[in-house]
């Protein structure tokens, strides 16, 4: 799931073609081109797009049955500082470790 709001894949796809041009040159450089040697553009998206997918995940199976739905909604609409930090964590503009601040922890007691 890519938002289009955000412009979420737009980034995805950039920076998956910076991490794949990378990876090949590299390969090239060594003048070996198997799968093996292009295995770093593997480990390279991950750490870059891992966390985030996850928290995609996380977020659709919260919102997809419409009950949760609405109490997530109606959660976020009394706490727009985690409304808007889920926001910035799911359109990749701040990493999903943000999520971790103290302040912003105590907010999630339900």
């Amino acid at each position: 799931y890519y938002d289009p709001f955000t412009g979420q894949g737009i980034f995805r796809a950039l920076r998956g073609a910076e991490l794949a041009a990378d990876a090949v040159a590299a390969a090239l450089h060594r003048g070996e081109v198997s799968a093996a040697a292009l295995a770093g553009y593997d480990r390279a998206r991950r750490r870059a797009f891992g966390a985030g997918e996850r928290m995609q995940r996380l977020v659709e199976a919260c919102v997809a049955p419409p009950r949760a739905l609405a109490v997530v909604s109606r959660r976020l609409r009394r706490a727009p500082g985690l409304a808007d930090a889920l926001v910035r964590v799911t359109g990749d503009l701040e990493p999903v470790r943000s999520l971790l601040h103290p302040g912003l922890l105590r907010r999630l007691a339900w």
